[in-house]
């Protein structure tokens, strides 16, 4: 119960950071730095998001809260969604679903 609502707060951060548009002070979001978020959101609402191995950490940066999605195996979510074109599942060797 306590990861499914730290995914469903860390994919509300993200999808917030992306909605962050206007022409305020502070405001802009590089693309690359978009990108990255997106395949982080791809990858919690695909097989990273149902994985044992999947790793969430909250930090603040700049003045925004921010979400690192990571793997105790060391794969990269980022890389790893990446490289598969959208509509597709990722396919990960150590992917050890939850019950």
């Amino acid at each position: 119960m306590e990861r499914e609502a730290d995914i469903f707060r860390a994919k509300a951060r993200m999808r917030h950071l992306l909605s962050r548009k206007g022409v305020k002070r502070g405001m802009r979001f590089h693309q690359q730095a978009a990108d990255n978020m997106t395949q982080r959101l791809r990858s919690l609402d695909g097989i990273c998001g149902d994985c044992r191995n999947m790793q969430l950490e909250f930090f603040t940066a700049e003045g925004k809260k921010l979400v690192e999605v990571n793997c105790c195996r060391g794969h990269d979510p980022v890389e790893l969604y990446a490289a598969t074109p959208l509509g597709q599942e990722a396919d990960c060797p150590d992917q050890i679903p939850r019950e």
